[in-house]
């Protein structure tokens, strides 16, 4: 979690990168998807919420530093961030360059939700 005054050292670029990962692991995590993602999981109630608690922030931090490398630059932290800002608010038009984006989303996402079951196994273990 940032703080306040962490946030204000930060550039435009990094706090684009931040938000754009912080609502897509609000997404990936939401209440529907945990409740499907519990069903699938053999776990004691203790358990689950362990993973439940600690899982979200490692996905969150994977897809800020994926996005780091993916978006170089200021113009395509802030697409990635509109992009994902529309996805959660009509009042957000989707960005006109957001296929520019989807690349680096794509593959940060698919590495990411690759370690899971890493991320699942250390918690758990």
């Amino acid at each position: 979690m940032v703080t306040s005054a962490q946030a204000a050292s930060l550039t435009e670029r990094e706090r684009d990168i931040i938000s754009a990962a912080a609502i897509y692991t609000s997404l990936s995590f939401s209440k529907n998807n945990r409740l499907e993602r519990r069903k699938n999981l053999p776990l004691s109630e203790e358990q689950y919420q362990r993973l439940d608690r600690l899982l979200p922030p490692r996905f969150q931090a994977c897809m800020e530093g994926g996005f780091a490398i993916a978006f170089g630059n200021d113009e395509q932290a802030r697409t990635i961030r509109l992009l994902m800002q529309s996805v959660v608010s009509r009042e957000v038009k989707e960005p006109e360059n957001a296929e520019t984006v989807l690349p680096g989303f794509i593959k940060t996402n698919k590495w990411c939700t690759s370690r899971i079951p890493l991320w699942t196994s250390a918690i758990l273990n």
